[in-house]
């Protein structure tokens, strides 16, 4: 399987890609309390209220701007994720105090303070942070009821959604929720004033959150295959937030493996390093014969600017 490095992170995930904007606004919006067309018997009414999920979740806001998540508590380790202001976390216990001294996002970083037990989503895997860069607690909707609301505009699996949802403040003041499932449609929303809206991006398989005074970027990491396994590779899909509007910008491609051709191989290995404002991408383009040997090798060095957040 073959890897791709951006700013410091492996991905190795190969899936179809693609992505969606909403419907027409006939079906584009959808709160989570609105009432079906028919109303129910009050037995169903009272079985239903005693079955009803739990309306808020308690999670915690990131407060700087970019922090380091360790897989282990190792001072030397680098990080093995990020966490970008805005996005919320469950906090799971307070460890000890901790000093951490290593690379955040490929450049020397470090921490020092008490080290917490967190999860990205309400069943993620734990990942270790520092309680400087988190802020407050706060009551958001639940991640079953977002879930519901989202299920009845996308099609997409619901059976894992409540266990994965990941959610940020949105500069709005609305709740982004989103849920990186790896294969096939992705779906993103924003919940504000009790209304649903969303897109959909397929096979997500990370993301990067920005936000800005106006408006707000979900940086999606997608991979994908086509022509039975021929083609490959992966792009970064912008995902504008403005208000309770959404929208997915071309993507950028980034590694791309091409062998449709039975006589010969085309391989486009790149690095990404990623700021709020553009996306660097700098490597080599090659292409081999079917014995290896190489025919063409083009360096690669490419500029994307990204939307604008204020």
């Amino acid at each position: 399987m073959r890897l791709i490095v951006f700013s410091g992170f492996l991905y190795t995930a190969a899936l179809t890609f693609g992505c969606s904007e909403a419907p027409p606004s006939s079906g584009q919006t959808t709160s989570p309390t609105q009432s079906p067309s028919s109303a129910p018997t009050a037995s169903a009414a009272t079985s239903a209220s005693a079955a009803a999920p739990p309306a808020d979740d308690t999670l915690t806001v990131a407060v700087a701007e970019k922090a380091p998540l360790l897989g282990e508590l190792e001072d030397d380790e680098d990080a093995q994720d990020i966490l970008f202001a805005g996005e919320m976390v469950r906090v799971v216990r307070e460890i000890r105090p901790y000093h951490w001294a290593a690379k955040l996002d490929g450049t020397p970083d470090k921490r020092e303070g008490v080290a917490l037990e967190i999860r990205l989503s309400n069943d993620g895997a734990s990942m270790f942070a520092f309680k400087p860069d988190l802020g407050a607690e706060v009551r958001v909707t639940s991640s079953t009821i977002l879930c519901d609301a989202l299920s009845k505009q996308r099609p997409f699996d619901l059976k894992n959604c409540p266990a994965i949802l990941r959610r940020a403040q949105t500069p709005s003041g609305g709740l982004l929720a989103y849920v990186a499932c790896s294969s096939g449609p992705c779906p993103i929303g924003v919940y504000q004033n009790g209304t649903m809206a969303s897109i959909t991006v397929e096979n997500i398989v990370s993301t990067r959150y920005y936000r800005g005074t106006k408006r707000a970027l979900l940086l999606a990491t997608v991979r994908f295959i086509k022509d039975e396994g021929k083609q490959s590779g992966g792009g970064l899909v912008p995902i504008v937030i403005d208000g309770s509007t959404l929208s997915a910008k071309d993507p950028i491609y980034t590694d791309r493996v091409d062998a449709r051709d039975p006589s010969k191989m085309l391989a486009r290995h790149v690095y990404a390093k990623i700021t709020p404002a553009e996306v660097i991408l700098t490597g080599d383009e090659e292409t081999k014969d079917s014995t290896g040997k190489s025919l063409s090798k083009t360096k690669i060095s490419e500029k994307h600017s990204l939307p604008s957040l204020d």
